[in-house]
């Protein structure tokens, strides 16, 4: 009987130690002056620890957007007229597909397994990439045509499949829309006017938008201010309890740098070329982690 026990907690154990190894967070750094770019696996447990790393020379310059298959492991980057497959386990790029037309905002859905885009040609149009054929796109809906688009500043929510677009419109208000892919219509719209919203992730353990919201005007000194918040039944709200910036470091938020998953938010800012990395506990509302690195972190996505 001991015996047993004995065998049992020691496969308990092994099962922990595997799962664990998966726990990580994997990055590309971003640098045009250093020339010594590196797709990184790091423990952010451990400050940062570098578990693996692969020089990525700087065809990183060319993306313009990304999406993450968690299940696989794999980041869906966009080139000049590509498509780049990088397996996030091995940090290689495992294909590379020329594109006739180039989407923008390419977002992934892991429930029904299809990789969604924003085609702006004529109309803006939401689109369905074939992964099998990436030159196959199949027109979903099209939207409002005096929508500017705000670069990274987008995000799908994959259980109801519905795209969250931050637009400008055409008297220079900002909004969020969301866009919902199965009946075609507009599913919410938020007016934040002359305000933002940067860095939106959808996270499913806590089933809500975040991001940090920044209010342009009446802010003292004419400055800005910005605090995280979320975005959940409609509602948008002001996380207080983190201040401005709370405990996070001041700086220019990262584009393409910040993510959401497994209740966790991760972003990085650039504070006069000094860049700091954080994760935001979104269950507890509470600074989990921030350490500094010494290159600018994007398209980083936690795996576990």
């Amino acid at each position: 009987m001991k015996l047993s026990i004995i065998l049992l907690s020691l496969l308990l154990a092994i099962v922990l130690l595997a799962e664990a190894s998966y726990c990580h967070y994997v990055t590309l750094t971003y640098d045009l002056e250093l020339k010594n770019n590196s797709a990184l696996m790091i423990d952010i447990s451990q400050g940062g620890k570098v578990l693996l790393a692969r020089p990525w020379a700087n065809e990183v310059f060319q993306y313009v957007g990304y999406a993450v298959n968690p299940k696989d492991k794999l980041y869906y980057f966009l080139g000049d007229y590509e498509l780049i497959t990088f397996n996030a386990s091995a940090l290689i790029i495992s294909k590379h597909e020329s594109l006739n037309d180039i989407p923008t905002e390419i977002q992934y859905n892991p429930v029904n397994g299809k990789l969604y885009g924003i085609l702006q040609e004529n109309d803006n149009e939401f689109i369905e990439i074939n992964l099998s054929n990436v030159n196959q796109f199949t027109k979903i809906m099209t939207f409002d045509d005096d929508f500017a688009i705000i670069e990274g500043a987008n995000t799908l929510d994959y259980k109801r499949n519905i795209y969250y677009v931050c637009v400008s419109d055409s008297n220079n208000n900002n909004l969020v829309v969301g866009y919902d892919l199965n009946n075609k219509q507009i599913a919410y719209t938020l007016n934040l006017t002359s305000n933002e919203i940067d860095g939106l992730a959808y996270d499913e353990t806590t089933d809500q938008l975040v991001g940090f919201y920044t209010k342009n005007t009446g802010c003292s000194g004419n400055e800005t201010c910005t605090w995280f918040c979320s975005i959940k039944n409609g509602k948008l709200e002001i996380w207080n309890n983190l201040d401005k910036p709370g405990a996070l470091p001041g700086g220019i938020l990262g584009l393409f740098s910040n993510s959401a998953s497994y209740g966790m938010y991760f972003y990085q800012v650039d504070y006069f070329g000094k860049y700091t990395f954080g994760v935001i506990d979104l269950v507890r509302r509470r600074l989990m982690t921030s350490f500094p690195i010494y290159n600018n972190f994007i398209y980083g996505h936690y795996f576990h």
